[in-house]
């Protein structure tokens, strides 16, 4: 019995290891529709960035996405803060779509107890946007 926990166990941390607790998604499709009020920009893509991760006691990292490699999941780092999702979205909109500005940003956290478990939470930011040139 305890082997079979043991390898259920295991089993879940590799697919959370590999799932990736980061994403950076674009829609670059705006139907010639101007996202923006300024005359001097272009709309090159609405972006959308997203980390999330699991905590223990709602405080001590344990599986967080990674700010530094979108898709990828980081080991005890604190990642899941609107300073660091804001960070990667800007960084990432910048290397993929070589767009310098990020108008209406909006962000959103999300945080919770992770039911049945007394000791986990999870906690989500997202953050969203225009990439323009």
């Amino acid at each position: 019995m305890l082997k079979k926990a043991f390898l259920t166990a295991a089993a879940a941390s590799l697919a959370l290891v590999f799932a990736g607790c980061s994403s950076f998604q674009t829609a670059t499709n705006l139907n010639n529709v101007k996202l923006t009020t300024d005359p001097d920009r272009t709309a090159v893509a609405h972006v959308h960035g997203e980390v999330w991760g699991i905590y223990l006691l709602g405080c001590i990292p344990f599986f967080t996405g990674s700010t530094i490699s979108p898709e990828r999941c980081a080991l005890f780092e604190d990642n899941v803060t609107i300073p660091r999702a804001v960070g990667m979205v800007t960084k990432t909109t910048q290397a993929r779509l070589n767009a310098p500005y990020l108008d209406n940003m909006q962000t959103e956290s999300t945080s919770c107890w992770l039911f049945p478990t007394i000791l986990f939470w999870y906690k989500s930011i997202q953050v969203s946007g225009n990439a323009l040139r």
